[in-house]
């Protein structure tokens, strides 16, 4: 956890997801496997999120880190990839075969 803005500038200075963390909004990113990723090399992707931790007046005194494995993210991403090619595929069709209705009926 990030402690505070002046430990944030002198540690981890240019990791964007912690500077939005600590401007107060929860950032998350799917990561593939990078450099600073020792302990989670046994995922092939994880969400990483980061979370403003606030004291009890709203400011934001901190930030958390979370890794969690990606992989459900990821079924439900491919689900709704091919949901989207068989809509496409099945209004492809449906256009098709009204184009050929109207036109053999305009050709009569």
């Amino acid at each position: 956890m990030v402690g505070s803005q002046r430990y944030y500038r002198t540690a981890i200075y240019g990791y964007h997801e912690v500077e939005e963390a600590l401007e107060g909004e929860i950032e998350l990113e799917i990561a593939v496997e990078k450099s600073e990723h020792v302990t989670e090399r046994q995922f092939s992707s994880f969400a990483e999120v980061y979370v403003p931790v606030r004291a009890k007046d709203g400011t934001v005194i901190g930030v958390l880190e979370v890794y969690s494995s990606a992989a459900s993210l990821e079924k439900e991403l491919r689900m709704l990839q091919i949901q989207i090619l068989l809509i496409s595929l099945l209004g492809s069709v449906l256009v098709s075969l009204t184009a050929a209705y109207l036109l053999r009926k305009f050709i009569r």
